[in-house]
């Protein structure tokens, strides 16, 4: 059976288009390879948003009926949001089973209709949408944990001073001044090279704190995927307790957790951190995100996509 992967025909798709579509497609191909045929199209784009970029509707009409039958597909966020409706309904007809893999969409915004398995990529996100009557009757709910880049090298120091990094978009992370000449920001709203990956790999400490955001209107919920990162590159990191899936991913009792609204326990944090590294809180945290790394392996994402499949192949 094929287990297609839609993905956006912008040759320039990355980001979480890269990391639940392509690299999920490899590791899928890798893991389940003996049960499923694993491929990722590339998918024309509705010109919903961005008309003068984008595919018109007719093409992406045409397309979509060319798309093999009786195949599983899941379709990434990107995919999800830029479907016309009429190309959700030729999908459904064709298919075995139909996939939408949620992210970060605005739950309030995103048309739910379609798809036969709702994909959260958060606990947080997963636990709401089990709880909404938008889905009455309409598929099933499953958790599918947001791995890491799969880039990324395991490899950063076990000794020497600590230093610190910040992966991300400015607006998307709170940097008290008084510690903002101790970490060091890598821009993450372009795709990042070799040498950047290579450069985050080096540092035993990340940085991901975020002031609480209320966007009106809106129900968002983001994947903890800088702990993802930071666990796969062998690093703690600084987080605010309140971030969606932090207990839940790090537990009660992680050494490194902070109040995003208070720049002084942000100081006194980090501090320990650096300065503590024989400390049993700095051995403690090592252990909680080395056990993180291992449950968001690339094998570990496989046995649990293989679970949410089954009924599908039954």
């Amino acid at each position: 059976m094929q287990l297609i992967f839609l993905v956006p025909s912008n040759a320039n798709a990355w980001s979480s288009t890269l990391l639940r579509g392509n690299q999920l497609c490899d590791i899928s191909r890798r893991y389940l390879g003996d049960k499923f045929e694993c491929k990722a199209l590339r998918m024309p784009l509705s010109g919903k948003r961005h008309p003068k970029r984008a595919f018109t509707t007719g093409h992406q009409l045409a397309w979509m009926a060319t798309c093999p039958r009786d195949a599983i597909y899941f379709v990434t966020k990107q995919c999800m949001e830029r479907l016309h409706p009429v190309s959700i309904e030729v999908l459904r007809w064709r298919a075995k089973g139909v996939l939408f893999d949620y992210l970060d969409a605005d739950l309030e915004s995103v048309s739910m209709r379609g798809a036969g398995i709702h994909v959260c990529a958060s606990k947080a996100q997963y636990q709401y949408m089990e709880r909404t009557q938008r889905l009455s009757n309409s598929g099933s709910v499953a958790f599918l944990p947001h791995g890491y880049d799969c880039r990324l090298p395991r490899c950063a120091p076990t000794t020497g001073p600590v230093r610190t990094a910040y992966w991300g978009a400015s607006k998307n992370t709170y940097i008290p001044e008084a510690i903002n000449n101790k970490i060091y920001s890598i821009d993450g709203t372009a795709e990042p090279t070799t040498d950047t990956l290579n450069r985050l790999s080096k540092y035993r400490l990340h940085y991901c704190v975020r002031k609480p955001c209320v966007d009106i209107g809106k129900t968002i919920f983001k994947p903890l995927t800088k702990a993802a990162n930071a666990a796969a590159c062998g690093a703690n990191i600084i987080i605010n307790r309140d971030a969606y899936d932090a207990v839940d991913l790090l537990g009660t009792d992680y050494p490194y957790f902070v109040d995003a609204n208070d720049d002084i326990d942000i100081y006194n944090v980090l501090e320990s951190a650096i300065h503590g590294t024989d400390s049993p809180e700095w051995l403690k945290a090592r252990n909680i995100m080395n056990s993180l790394a291992a449950q968001l392996s690339p094998e570990s994402i496989a046995r649990q996509l293989d679970t949410i499949l089954q009924p599908l192949v039954e």
